[in-house]
């Protein structure tokens, strides 16, 4: 009986982008949603960025390396 890896393989890839570009989407929106105010003085920032677009960037990444092996 074989594995079939190539359609897992394919899903990671697809899931990988969604991931990827969604991380960069969000990170677009969260610099320039409060573009009025200064968001470099925003007291969540740096959490608001690791738990978001780099977070989302990270597991798609994850995902890439995955269906590499």
């Amino acid at each position: 009986m074989r594995i079939p890896s190539i359609r897992l393989r394919s899903w990671l890839i697809v899931l990988g982008w969604i991931l990827v570009i969604g991380g960069f989407v969000e990170a677009v929106e969260l610099f320039f949603h409060d573009w009025p105010r200064s968001w470099w003085h925003h007291h969540g920032f740096l959490h608001a960025i690791v738990s978001g677009p780099a977070m989302e960037i990270g597991l798609g990444s994850a995902l890439w390396a995955l269906a590499r092996r």
